[in-house]
This record gives structure tokens, sequence and C-alpha cells, in this order.
């Protein structure tokens, strides 16, 4: 079996009722919009990839709430994951980095269909997230910090239920 793996973060930001998007400034999906995102490297976590990509394409540091979607494909012998965060901006100063990223704003849910986004699965994400503030809560069921352990439950699962999972 010779099947490769793909994994793929993104952040999903918003303030009010926008939603941070960026514009890619090269490769396949230059000249268009999406989340801000990327690979992650190996021996990283998902939670600080996408914190280190938020950071690398906008300068926003970061503070993860939970998980706003997941996106699977299975195309020839590689198989990919997209995990799409619910972040919150814990800085006002945004920095484009001019080559990867060339333009950065804030849309509303009626200015999406304006937009050239990098896929259908993409534009459903932000589609998604503007129209719920519900998202998958992160819990850290790490017991060292030499580990990452992470669990995703709806938000509202009760508190008595969470005891049983420690």
């Amino acid at each position: 079996m010779n099947t490769k793996f793909d994994v793929g973060v993104a952040a999903s930001i918003k303030i009010d009722n926008s939603i941070l998007i960026v514009k890619e400034g090269k490769g396949k999906f230059k000249d268009l919009w999406g989340l801000p995102k990327g690979t992650v490297e190996m021996n990283e976590s998902l939670e600080s990839a996408v914190l280190r990509e938020l950071f690398e394409e906008t300068g926003i540091i970061g503070e993860i709430k939970g998980i706003v979607a997941i996106r699977n494909k299975k195309e020839h012998d590689v198989t990919s994951v997209f995990i799409c965060y619910d972040v919150i901006a814990l800085n006002e100063d945004i920095a484009i980095d001019g080559s990867e990223i060339i333009d950065i704003k804030f849309i509303t849910l009626e200015q999406v269909e304006e937009i050239q986004w990098i896929s259908r699965a993409m534009k459903q994400i932000v589609i998604s997230s503007l129209k719920t503030e519900r998202s998958f809560q992160l819990l850290d069921m790490s017991d060292s910090e030499n580990e990452s352990y992470t669990l995703s439950i709806p938000n509202d699962i009760e508190e008595y239920k969470l005891e049983a999972l420690r």
C-alpha cells in the first residue's frame, strides 16, 4: 500500500458579521481567495500549524476556540484532510507578506458570491462560519507538555459528561 497523506489547516476569524479572507499571491490558487491556510509540517500539531500559518500570512496572533469544518478528499493515491479552526484574533495588527498573500480583507455573507474562491469547499466553509456561532470546542487532553492530545466535541455537551473523559 502506497497511500500518501496531506493534512491542511485553516483559520476562521470572525469580527461582528464579517470573516477574514486572504488572496493568494502564487501557486495554483494565485489571485483566488480563501481563509488563511496551509499544510501541517512534520512533527507539528494541527493546532500549532493553524496558528503558525495564520501569523505567517496575516501577522495575527490567534487563540483557538474550536473546529468549524473538516474536509476529506481521496484522489488517486493521496488522501487529504483539511481542518478549519474557529480562531479569535488576539491583536489587530494585520501584515501582508506580499508574496504568498497579496491582499487581506473582511467580507460579510452578502459579499460571498462576489469572491473568486480557491474551491467550492472553501466557499462553503466561509458561508457556514458566517451563518453560525457554533463550533466544536477543543479540549486539551494532554498529560504532559511533550504530547499534543486534543478532543473536539459539541459546545453544548454538559460539564458532567466532560468529567468522564478526565
